[in-house]
């Protein structure tokens, strides 16, 4: 059963996603809008070829008649970075939204371990410029390689040469021609898919992770639980460590130091929503004694109430 801090994540990431898709269908939109004149012209070269009854290997002709058309119309650049632009939108919403995560999953973190041990804990502030920081510092390299190619339009302009040239070759409509356009935009937006949820665990895993740590900085025993999503889609070796507990400064026995550890392979990470538990071991005598004061002071159901 998913606890509180993922079920409030999950909503969070389908809004997300949400916005991916309107982003990327605008900047398909926008871009079948622009080179429509060109498109069309694409699309009926064949057409054109064989009423002209020169060429009897007009198949051989298409491809030249449509390298030209490309070139002087611009029309894989024009659609590339149109679709590239929809890639820096997303990236920069999909870290803005990891704050927002980072924030959720901090706080169930820190309320999961008040709860468990029956403390308050003066915990630390942070604002959001602080979170970001934190955030940044713990990015594996190949996310910010991913990041940094939704904002690039080499490799779309790449998929559109070959998806527009094989349409050219094959002589195909204009309505063929606007799905293959579609297709690579599709590709965009599952790349920005694949990032939001890798960030998403990565996020997820440490916010909680840092809770943690600043509850054994005052002393309290922590320990860490694996659980994984158990359906068809999560990987063996992480099935396989699901309900494992480990002491907080040890790596659970595939290697990783939660879900999502930057420090993992991409195979291990990439794509993975598995969720990090906290455990509290032991509470020292010094913190039972604070939350016996809090009684006191308080009255047990103030107490209570208050923690609550």
């Amino acid at each position: 059963m998913p606890d509180l801090g993922v079920k409030l994540t999950d909503r969070r990431m389908k809004n997300l996603d949400k916005r991916l898709q309107g982003i990327y269908r605008a900047a398909y939109e926008k871009a079948i809008e622009s080179e429509k004149a060109a498109i069309g012209k694409l699309a009926r070269l064949e057409e054109r070829l064989k009423e002209m009854g020169v060429y009897e290997d007009y198949e051989k002709m298409m491809p030249v008649f449509g390298q030209k058309v490309m070139r002087e119309t611009n029309i894989v650049n024009n659609i590339a970075a149109e679709i590239a632009r929809s890639g820096e939108t997303a990236a920069k919403i999909i870290q803005g939204e990891m704050l927002d995560v980072c924030d959720i999953n901090l706080d169930w973190s820190r309320f999961s371990v008040d709860k468990a041990a029956g403390v308050f804990i003066d915990w630390t502030i942070y604002d959001k410029n602080q979170l970001k920081v934190l955030l940044q510092e713990g990015q594996p390299p190949f996310t910010k390689i991913a990041y940094k190619n939704l904002g690039k339009n080499k490799k779309i302009a790449q998929d559109l040469q070959n998806q527009l040239t094989q349409a050219v070759m094959l002589g195909e409509s204009q309505q063929q021609i606007t799905r293959r356009i579609r297709d690579v935009s599709d590709m965009s937006y599952k790349r920005a898919k694949r990032i939001a949820q890798t960030e998403r665990n990565r996020v997820q895993s440490q916010a909680r992770f840092m809770g943690m740590q600043e509850a054994e900085n005052i002393g309290v025993e922590m320990s860490k639980q694996w659980l994984s999503r158990m359906d068809s889609k999560v990987r063996d070796d992480h099935a396989s460590v699901t309900g494992e507990i480990v002491d907080n400064d040890k790596p659970f026995s595939n290697g990783l130091m939660f879900p999502g550890d930057p420090n993992g392979e991409p195979g291990q990470v990439i794509n993975c929503r598995c969720v990090l538990a906290p455990k509290v071991k032991r509470v020292p005598e010094s913190v039972k004694r604070y939350r016996e004061k809090m009684q006191r002071d308080y009255g047990f159901d103030e107490w209570r109430e208050r923690r609550a």
